[in-house]
């Protein structure tokens, strides 16, 4: 309000501060834009086709040609999209090489979308659980407000990963494909947000009735079923079972018939989840940058 105040004084001429902007700096300002060529060039093209387009550099795109002294023989990329699922895509990624090297697969994907459906619906039992712990905090305190400020996020690492992997298993991305909302998780992620907003007031109002903690999990338990029943909206109905069905590169066929993901990840993943660690460079205050 304070700032609100001086910018608008200083509109009205009832201020006059020293590094005001004035007249003639504006009349410098123009004088020097208009001054050079390649200003009104810029503009132009940057007004027509945005920065990154207008930035090419076309010699420099010519001299690469994406040719490197190693190369890894991997399967073809894999897209996250407009998600947040980085941390998703690379977990699955190096179960997937190994399966591919394995049975000898051309271009296997494992499901992103089976994991991301999981994912949130963990994330929101977790929220409402923090709530539970929380009811005695304000609701404007800082621990409730950082719950409540993204309850089901798409980020993560590699200890979630592998939590996940172990609880749900995997299944080929043809079993369970993408959907609009898993490749765009934006308005979902709004939506199951206020939901879940919507569910935390609820518990903490038992709370403030002095309502038993079986109440509040009553009522968690009917918050997630409705965020269950979303998901399964957003990103399809997770299958129980799947038929496995490939054929390597030496043109054979293989199918493995009525397998939940559970046995998949058992049997077919060698990949050992747990042996794996996070190395990672976030130097704080508390954790000073070093060995």
């Amino acid at each position: 309000m304070l700032y609100y105040n001086i910018f608008k004084n200083i509109l009205e001429g009832e201020v006059n501060l020293k590094e005001s902007i004035t007249d003639e700096f504006l009349n410098n300002s123009f004088k020097r834009f208009k001054d050079d060529i390649n200003n009104k060039i810029s503009m132009d093209a940057i007004s027509k086709n945005g920065i990154d387009a207008a930035s090419i550099n076309n010699q420099v795109v010519a001299k690469d040609q994406h040719t490197f002294s190693i190369d890894i023989d991997t399967g073809k990329v894999t897209d996250q999209k407009k998600s947040g699922r980085c941390w998703m895509f690379a977990g699955l990624n190096i179960i997937r090489q190994e399966i591919i090297e394995k049975y000898k697969i051309k271009d296997f994907e494992l499901s992103q979308n089976y994991l991301m459906f999981w994912d949130k619906l963990e994330k929101a039992n977790l929220f409402l659980e923090n709530i539970i712990d929380t009811a005695d905090e304000t609701i404007d305190s800082r621990i409730v407000t950082l719950f409540l400020k993204q309850p089901v996020p798409d980020g993560g690492d590699w200890d979630l990963f592998r939590n996940l992997v172990k609880k749900y298993g995997v299944m080929p991305k043809y079993a369970m494909l993408e959907t609009f909302h898993s490749s765009n998780s934006e308005k979902m992620n709004a939506l199951l947000n206020s939901k879940l907003r919507e569910g935390a007031l609820k518990i903490r109002k038992i709370h403030e009735e002095n309502g038993t903690i079986e109440e509040m999990r009553h009522e968690k338990e009917d918050i997630l079923s409705t965020i269950f029943i979303m998901l399964c909206r957003f990103l399809g109905e997770p299958p129980k079972k799947f038929d496995f069905e490939y054929r390597d590169s030496d043109k054979k066929f293989f199918r493995y018939e009525n397998i939940t993901p559970m046995e998949f990840f058992n049997r077919f993943v060698d990949t050992k989840v747990d042996e794996y660690i996070s190395i990672i460079n976030a130097p704080t205050r508390d954790k000073k940058f070093g060995v």
